[in-house]
Parts: C-alpha cells; sequence; structure tokens
C-alpha cells in the first residue's frame, strides 16, 4: 500500500543553507528554490507532498566601523560587503532614544551626519536583496567625542629658585560636560637620559598653570573628554624655560680692573652682568660671549644673570676671586698685547668621543677648555690646539668653550659650541 504524503511541511532557513523535515542540503545564498518531502516505501513509486516554495537569507553585513568626524559632527560607517544585495541601510540610536539614519544602494559605507556631541550610539547597518529578506549586522557602540581643543598658548612667569611657572591657556570646546587635560613631554638641560613627562589632573577651566626647571625643554598638549569619550590631543606647542644661572662666575683682577669669566648655561642667548650696589641692581655688561670687563667694581657687588626668549635666570654671586691684591703698575703692560679669541671646531667621533680643535693665538702660554653638561662644567688646561674628550655620555649634550692665557693676561672665552654625542 503506498504511503501517504508528509503533511506539515516545515522549511528552515539560515545564512547560507536551508533544509526540509527530513530532507537536509546545502543551498547557495539568496537563490529560489522549491522544498518538498516524498514517503518512500519498498518496491513503491515514490508519492509527493505539496510544493513549498522558499528563499535562502542574505548574510549579515559583517566587520562594521564606525569613524567619528567631531568637527562635522558625522559618522563615516563601512562594512565588508554582502553578495546580491539591492542596498543597505544604517542607523543609530543614543541613550534618549533618538534615531538617526543613512543609505547606500551598493557601496558598502555610508555617512550620517547629525551626532549630538557627547552622546553615545548604537550603530548598525542592515542590507536587503529586494524581496523582503534582510539581515542586520551586530550593534557597535561609538560616540560624538569632542574635538581637540585650539588655540594653545602659554604665558612663562619669572624664574623663582630655578623653577619656572607656565601658565597654558586654551578655547573652550563646544560640548556639553567636557573636562581638560594638559600634557607636558621633554627633557632638562637638553640630556635625553633626563626625560620628563607631566600631566594636569582632569579640570573644567580652560587653564592650567605647570612649574619646569629652568634649562627645561618641552612640548605641551591639552585634550578633552566627555560622555562619549576623550578626543584627539591638540596642536602640540613647543619651547624652552628660562636658563638656569651660569656658574663658575670668577672675578679676576681688583675692584680697579678685573675680567668677569663663567661657564656656559644650556639654552642661554645672553648674559647680563649687574652692579648690586644701586636699586635697582645696575647693569654693566650684557654680552653673548663669556667674559665682561670690570672698572672700578669690587667683586662682592657683581651679579650675573642668563636670558633667552623665555625669560632671565636667578641671579648668580662671584664663587671665586684671582689675583685681588694690590700690584705694582708696570707701564710696559700697556704694551702687552690683548689674547685673541681661538675659533673652535668640534668633531663628534662616536657616542663617547669628542675631538675638539681651535685657532692658534700669538703669545699664549696654555688654553682653557670649559666643557658644560647638563650641571656638571669642568675646565681643563691644554697646552697645544686640539684635544679628545672620551668617556662621555652617550646622546648628550656638551658646550664647549676655549680661551687663550699668559702668564700676564687672560683672553676671552669663545662663543659655546653645543654639540651632542651619538
Amino acid at each position: 500500500m503506498e504511503p501517504c504524503p508528509p503533511r506539515e511541511l516545515g522549511v528552515n532557513t539560515s545564512c547560507g543553507d536551508s533544509w526540509c523535515t527530513g530532507v537536509l542540503e546545502a543551498l547557495p545564498v539568496a537563490e529560489d528554490y522549491s522544498c518538498y518531502c516524498q514517503g518512500w516505501p519498498m518496491a513503491t513509486c515514490p508519492r509527493q507532498s505539496n510544493v513549498s516554495p522558499l528563499n535562502t537569507v542574505i548574510c549579515q553585513p559583517d566587520v562594521l566601523s564606525v569613524s567619528i568626524h567631531c568637527a562635522n559632527q558625522s559618522a563615516v560607517l563601512s562594512w565588508t560587503p554582502v553578495g546580491d544585495v539591492v542596498g543597505y541601510s544604517a542607523s543609530a540610536e543614543n541613550e534618549a532614544g533618538d534615531m538617526l539614519f543613512c543609505n547606500s544602494s551598493s557601496e558598502p559605507t555610508c555617512t550620517m551626519d547629525g551626532l549630538q556631541c557627547g552622546s553615545q550610539y548604537n550603530f548598525s547597518v542592515q542590507a536587503s536583496d529586494g524581496t523582503c529578506n534582510r539581515s542586520i549586522s551586530e550593534p557597535v557602540l561609538a560616540g560624538g567625542v569632542p574635538c581637540p581643543p585650539e588655540d594653545l598658548q602659554v604665558q612663562l612667569l619669572p624664574m623663582e629658585s630655578a623653577v619656572q611657572t607656565l601658565h597654558f591657556e586654551w578655547s573652550q570646546v563646544a560640548c556639553p560636560d567636557v573636562q581638560y587635560q594638559l600634557i607636558l613631554t621633554g627633557s632638562i638641560l637638553g640630556d635625553s637620559q633626563a626625560q620628563f613627562e607631566l600631566s594636569s589632573y582632569w579640570t573644567n577651566s580652560t587653564f592650567f598653570e605647570m612649574p619646569l626647571p629652568c634649562g627645561s625643554s618641552y612640548l605641551a598638549t591639552v585634550q578633552g573628554r566627555g560622555p562619549a569619550g576623550t578626543s584627539a590631543p591638540s596642536e602640540a606647542l613647543n619651547g624652552t624655560t628660562a636658563p638656569c644661572s651660569p656658574a663658575n662666575l670668577t672675578f679676576t683682577g681688583s675692584t680697579a680692573s678685573a675680567v668677569l669669566s663663567w661657564y656656559a648655561s644650556v639654552f642661554a642667548t645672553y648674559y647680563t652682568v649687574y652692579d648690586n650696589r644701586t636699586a635697582p641692581p645696575s647693569q654693566l655688561c650684557n654680552v653673548t660671549e663669556l667674559t665682561c670687563s670690570l672698572t672700578e667694581v669690587p667683586h662682592g657687588s657683581v651679579l650675573i644673570t642668563a636670558s633667552n626668549a623665555a625669560g632671565e635666570s636667578d641671579s648668580a654671586p662671584v664663587e671665586r676671586v684671582i689675583g685681588g691684591g694690590r700690584r705694582r703698575r708696570d707701564l710696559r703692560d700697556n704694551n702687552k698685547a690683548a689674547l685673541s679669541v681661538p675659533i673652535v671646531s668640534v668633531i663628534v667621533e662616536g657616542s663617547t668621543v669628542l675631538v675638539v680643535k681651535w685657532s692658534p693665538v700669538r703669545g699664549v702660554d696654555f688654553y682653557s677648555l670649559v666643557i658644560s653638561q647638563q650641571n656638571n662644567t669642568q675646565t681643563l688646561r691644554v697646552d697645544g690646539e686640539k684635544t679628545m674628550l672620551t668617556d662621555l655620555s652617550p646622546d648628550s649634550t656638551y658646550c664647549l668653550s676655549v680661551r687663550a692665557e699668559s702668564s700676564s693676561t687672560v683672553g676671552s672665552y669663545s662663543k659655546p659650541q653645543c654639540v651632542q654625542t651619538a
């Protein structure tokens, strides 16, 4: 006896395959099929059930990415394309239930406008094959983060106890409930081994003050954050603080006539010598060199500062006095020619070696070579016009200056030559 055809034929579909009760077949995506079941007794002809039409389901868009553009409060969505699709529709919903949409006919991307700064959104995209079959992607959470703050500026306050306070300001970001953080990175005295990274606490104010040591170089940025996330850093602002006070201030001679000399300060562009017997102190020299000639000035009243565009260092007094006693005036001294200033060149031979050369000076007995690195300064006596410095620190800045000396007179120091080891 022939069996009855199967009843209540069921059809199950998913992305990429479909099946009927009793029959399992893998079918390509987005195609039209007719599905039926049949009884199959031994030694009899099969009898089919009623035909049930079906369409396989298209696959959902995958790898959805969202790029937020804070300047115009828009989002660019992109995803992996799906085959045999006639269109895409993207949507976004924030925590308040506000909806945004964008559509694309075939390209796997669209731009969504009208995002609210500070709001988080659930983004998704839906693919359609034109026959009421649709597949929705997994949602992606992203937000309207604030734009980076603009117009970052700095005002430098006077140096005090070798520390300079920097007052930073920036423009307010047009986004609700934004806080700001100032970030500083840099190094001290040009030394790559003495680096720092400082950051402020998060604040509602559009200004912040940060103290830095003298002789510091810095790079400053500011960023904003809101309920939807943190902005990118602002455009960087770089600069230096005022230099540190000159070291080893030496007074050679007497009150009647003397030569003042000192070591170079990192980032200094000029030096000022003062007489503190007046109020305010009167200026005696304003020079770029490392020496100053004085007349009728006692060593106890001498002060010196180093300066650059960021300001002036603390003042420093005389540290050493040479030849302070009286001596007989010899008319032959007037006939002695002053020693010229050597012309210095420096060659970097590696990470720890420098070769220093300078032009010869007539009438010289020896040369004094000043080596400055961070707060460390030393003076070497050299009998020729060349010397090699070894055992230096790698990747460090050294400033070198040379002066000629004889038994009767001392020349001026050359302009510091600053180089960095490898």
